[in-house]
C-alpha cells in the first residue's frame, strides 16, 4: 500500500513556459529532492495529474510506497482491532509526518490520501484511550468542495475522510478530517448508559 500526496509545483510563467513543457523539469527536481531526503531512502513514485474544476491545472502526485526501513501500509480490515493489523502504527507515523514537514517546506502540497487521515486520526485518539483496543467500522472518502467563494482550483473537488472506531462495546468515535489531513468533527459517543457522557 501506499500513501498519496498531491503536490501543485507548477508555476503560470509570464515567459511563456507552458505547463506540460514543465512536468519534465517538476520532476527532475522533485526526483532530485527526494534524494536528498535526511531521513533516508524514499521508494516512491510520480505521476502527472490534474486537479481543475472547468479548467485544467496540473498536479504532480508522489505516491510514498515507504521510508527509509519503514513500510507503508493498507488500512486496517474492517471490524478487526488496529492491533491484529497495524501494531507499528506510531512507527509509521512518525516517519510519515517527518517526512510530510520536510517536503512543506520545500514544496506545495494540496493534499493527501487517506492513508495519512488514518494515521493523523489515531495520533489524535491516543490520548483518549488504548488505540490497539479499538475496532474499526468504517473508512470512507467523501467527495466534496472547499469553501472558496470563487470557482478555480481553490474549489476544486475534495476529499474527506470518515472514520468510525468502536472501543468494546461501550464507546464510539466519529472522526472527519479533510484533504490536508486537518480534523473538522471529532466526536465519542458512549454506547453503554454508563459512558454517555463525551469524553
Amino acid at each position: 500500500m501506499s500513501v498519496k500526496i498531491v503536490l501543485t509545483p507548477y508555476e503560470d510563467l509570464p515567459t511563456g513556459v507552458d505547463w506540460p513543457e514543465q512536468t519534465p523539469i517538476v520532476i527532475k527536481r522533485l526526483q532530485e529532492l527526494l534524494c536528498s531526503y535526511p531521513g533516508g531512502e524514499v521508494e516512491y513514485r510520480i505521476k502527472e495529474t490534474n486537479h481543475g474544476i472547468g479548467a485544467d491545472w496540473p498536479t504532480i502526485t508522489l505516491e510514498l510506497l515507504g521510508i527509509a526501513s519503514v513500510l507503508f501500509f493498507a488500512i486496517p480490515a474492517l471490524h478487526k482491532k488496529i492491533r491484529e493489523t497495524l501494531t507499528e502504527w506510531k512507527t509509521i507515523k512518525k516517519e510519515l509526518d517527518s517526512f510530510c514537514e520536510w517536503l512543506i517546506g520545500k514544496e506545495p502540497v494540496f493534499s493527501y490520501s487517506i492513508e495519512k487521515a488514518f494515521l493523523d486520526a489515531l495520533g489524535h485518539l491516543e490520548s483518549k484511550t488504548d488505540i490497539l483496543e479499538l475496532e474499526l467500522i468504517e473508512a470512507i472518502q467523501i467527495p466534496g468542495k472547499s469553501g472558496a467563494p470563487v470557482p478555480g482550483f481553490e474549489t476544486s473537488p475534495r476529499l474527506y475522510y470518515l472514520f468510525l472506531f468502536r472501543e468494546d462495546n461501550e464507546c464510539a468515535y466519529v472522526l472527519l478530517l479533510d484533504s490536508e489531513s486537518k480534523i473538522v468533527v471529532y466526536k465519542s459517543l458512549g454506547l453503554d448508559p454508563r459512558y454517555a457522557d463525551n469524553r
